[in-house]
C-alpha cells in the first residue's frame, strides 16, 4: 500500500559496518584504486595499510579515503596559520608548543607508535594548560586538518623524517606575517 522508501543514511551504516569488519589487508587493495585515482602515489601497500588503518572505523565508503587519507601521501601540505591555534594561544605559544614537539620527537631513537605516544603525553603533562596545547597544533601540523586522526598515530605513519619536517613547515607558517 505503501512505495518503498530508499534510505541512505542507513545504506551508509551498513556499508560502514562492513568496512569496518574487513580485514586490513583486505580493506587497503579496496582502497588502493582510489587513492591511485585521485592522483596519490599509493603503490606501497604496506604504507597503504597504515594509513587506510587509521581511518577504518570512521569510513562508510571506499571513496572517501582519498580525501581523508591524502594528506599522509603528500610531501608538503597546506596548514592553516589560524587553525594551529589552540584556544587562546598567541602565536609565540605555537612555535613554542611546535618547537617542544620538535625536540622531543627528535629524541626518539625507536620510532614506534608506543614511544610517540607516551614522549608526547610526558611532554603535555609538564605543560602549563592542558594538554590540548601541545597536542592540537601538532596534529594541524601533522595533518592541516581540523578534523583527523590523532597526532600519535599520524605521526608513527608518517615516519619520523616526514613528522619532523612537517613540523618545521608548521613553525615557518608561524613566523611568516
Amino acid at each position: 500500500k505503501s512505495p518503498a522508501g530508499f534510505n541512505s543514511d542507513k545504506l551508509d551504516w551498513l556499508n560502514g559496518y562492513y568496512i569496518r569488519k574487513k580485514p586490513l589487508q583486505e580493506l587497503a587493495l579496496m582502497c588502493q584504486p582510489y587513492l591511485i585515482k585521485a592522483g596519490l602515489n599509493a603503490t606501497d601497500i604496506e604504507y597503504v595499510k597504515k594509513t587506510v588503518g587509521l581511518y577504518q572505523e570512521r569510513l562508510k565508503k571506499l571513496s572517501e579515503i582519498p580525501e581523508l587519507t591524502g594528506y599522509l601521501f603528500q610531501e608538503k601540505i597546506v596548514v592553516d596559520k589560524g587553525l594551529l591555534k589552540w584556544k587562546n594561544m598567541s602565536e609565540k605559544e605555537i612555535k613554542k608548543s611546535l618547537e617542544k614537539s620538535y625536540k622531543a620527537l627528535k629524541k626518539i631513537k625507536d620510532w614506534t607508535q608506543d614511544n610517540i605516544t607516551s614522549c608526547l603525553m610526558e611532554l603535555s603533562s609538564k605543560t602549563k594548560g592542558d594538554r590540548g596545547s601541545i597536542l592540537w597544533p601538532l596534529r594541524v601540523a601533522l595533518s592541516g586538518k581540523k578534523a583527523s586522526a590523532g597526532p600519535f598515530e599520524i605521526a608513527f605513519v608518517l615516519g619520523k623524517e616526514k613528522t619532523l619536517n612537517r613540523i618545521e613547515q608548521a613553525v615557518c607558517i608561524v613566523n611568516s606575517k
